[in-house]
This record gives C-alpha cells, structure tokens and sequence, in this order.
C-alpha cells in the first residue's frame, strides 16, 4: 500500500511539474533590425530546462534620445557669431604699480662724490576698469563690437629732496579720477568660408572716442600738480 502511494505521488509531481514547463511563455524578438536588436530591447532566451531567462542589453539610443543638444557659438561654419545672437560680457580689472625714482641735478668731481640735489619719489598707483562689452552678429560672417569702461584711478607720490642748499623736507600728494572711459567700436568680418583643412580669415576693424576726461581738462592747484586724474588719453 505504501509503495503504491509513493508512486501515486511522484506521478502527480511529474505531471505538474510538466504542466508549468507548458505555461512557460516565450516572447520572440521584435522584429526590428539587426543592428538595434541589443540597444532598444531586451533579449529573451529559453534555458535546456525550457524556462526563461531576460537580459538587458543597454540603453545606448534611449540616452541618446533624452541628452539635450549642446548649441555651439559658431553653428554656421564660421568663427564669428551667427547673425541675431547677442553677447553681454562684463569684466573688471586691478591694477597696481609702485615706483621708485631717484633724480639727480648736478655734478660728480669724483667718483662717489656728487655736487648738486637729489630728489626720491615713490609713487603708488591704483586702478580699477570695469567694463560691459556686447557683441552682436549682424550677419553670419560680419559682427559689430562695442565697449563701455568705467575708470577709477588713485595715485599718491611720496618726494623727498636730499643735499642742496634747502631743507630736506618730505611732501606727500595724492590725487583721484572716477569717471567714464573712452568708449571703444571693433567690427569683424570674415573674408572666407573656411572650414576643413582652409584656416579662416579675419578682417579687424577697431577705434575709439574720447568720451573719457581728457588729461588737459583735469584740476591743478598752484604748483601745476594735478589733483584730479584723467580716465581717457582725450585723443
């Protein structure tokens, strides 16, 4: 009886065990080209047992499809901005200088032994230009330029006259200028198409105006030492 039943069982583990081998679904490759089988869609395969197996291949196109599109500056083969677009670019400088300056008026009798005044300077100059700059394209092989700058010029000289007949005494002067600069135009113009292995061309145009304050317009006190700097070279 006990063999029996044992075999009874095995008989329906048999047959359900054949039962889901039969569900078991096999999804065919889509029929797509051969070449894009492995990035767009999963590969099925069945197993010896007759189960199946999935594997994903990569998502090469889909990453594709959704990276956004970096937009270049000079998408119309040139090197020049294409006509329409606009460009704003600020900026700002610092410039610092020290000067050490030792004049002498007269006369050596021998070598170490001088006759005469000897004046030291020492300047100290600072300088700061900000300036908005815009570029516009005003067709895809000609673009225009304009500058505006901003000075801010401080300088201290620092003299000390040393020998002569006077009294050595140190004298400290400052003086300062913030205003508008020389406002500056450049047009640009590539002469030929270019691209490939031709080098590209261009023809540069620029000038300047005298919108800065001029250096003969600038303030002196009664020494003729000026007390206010210019910002513009007035030329």
């Amino acid at each position: 009886m006990q063999t029996r039943r044992l075999e009874a069982l095995e008989a329906q583990v048999r047959k359900a065990s054949e039962a889901r081998v039969q569900k078991a679904v096999h999804i065919p490759t889509p029929n797509v080209p051969r070449k894009n089988r492995s990035d767009r869609y999963r590969r099925y395969t069945q197993n010896e047992t007759g189960a199946t197996t999935t594997s994903i291949e990569g998502l090469k196109d889909a990453e594709a499809e959704t990276r956004p599109e970096v937009a270049a500056i000079a998408d119309v083969g040139g090197v020049l901005l294409p006509k329409g677009r606009l460009i704003l670019k600020p900026s700002a400088n610092y410039v610092r200088s020290d000067v050490n300056r030792a004049e002498i008026a007269g006369f050596s009798v021998l070598p170490g032994i001088i006759i005469g005044n000897i004046n030291v300077t020492e300047e100290n100059r600072n300088t700061v230009i900000s300036s908005m700059t815009a570029r516009y394209g005003l067709a895809n092989r000609l673009e225009v330029e304009v500058k505006v700058p901003h000075v801010w010029r401080d300088d201290t000289t620092t003299s000390c006259p040393l020998g002569g007949f006077g009294v050595d005494q140190e004298s400290t002067t400052s003086a300062n200028g913030s205003d508008i600069g020389d406002i500056e135009f450049a047009a640009h113009y590539q002469v030929n198409k270019g691209g490939g292995k031709m080098p590209y061309f261009v023809a540069n145009l620029r000038g300047k105006s005298h919108t800065g304050k001029d250096p003969f317009e600038v303030r002196q006190d009664a020494n003729n030492v000026e007390t206010q700097l210019p910002t513009g070279t007035g030329l």
